[in-house]
């Protein structure tokens, strides 16, 4: 099927990100002394939020994937997509110093929730199950609506002939 096609192929990197992760949280403990909270609500809370947020990018993944297909340029808009969502989701520096209308943007992504479900259960011990929960509702509903995305890219291009010119 094709969606199995495009699930496992984007495993190795879901994969090794997840890898390279593990990596700079252990050199931040090491080096910078970063106290991560390691009782066993909070390292659960933090490897179920990595799995959905794991979906969520595979997600991601599948809709660049059928923009790729369709418009066979995706430089622009996977460096574009990257960089919006680790600016707006929180990632280089608090939310509250972006402009109101950015803010309310950051606010409203699913990434910048899983972001901070992790942050609360690595750093303070605390599980926002709540927020988990609707980030799990998303991702659970993220990932069937970008196969049925790309399925609908990938016919189009075999109607418009198309897909062996990538």
């Amino acid at each position: 099927r094709t969606s199995n096609v495009i699930l496992f192929s984007a495993a190795y990197d879901l994969l090794r990100a997840t890898v390279l992760a593990g990596v700079l949280m252990l050199a931040a403990i090491l080096f910078f002394g970063v106290d991560l909270q390691s009782g066993p609500g909070a390292l659960i809370a933090a490897v179920v939020t990595l799995a959905i947020l794991l979906v969520l990018f595979a997600s991601l993944g599948v809709l660049l994937a059928a923009f790729t297909i369709v418009f066979k340029q995706t430089t622009a808009i996977l460096g574009l997509s990257v960089t919006g969502l680790a600016l707006l989701g929180g990632v280089y520096f608090p939310l509250d110093l972006l402009p109101a209308p950015l803010n309310t943007v950051g606010e409203a992504l699913p990434f910048t929730w899983g972001l901070d479900v992790m942050r609360e259960a690595l750093l303070a011990g605390e599980v926002e199950a709540d927020r988990m929960a609707l980030l799990a509702a998303v991702s659970a509903a993220a990932l069937p609506a970008s196969f049925w995305v790309f399925s609908r890219a990938l016919r189009r291009a075999q109607r418009d002939g198309s897909l062996a010119q990538y």
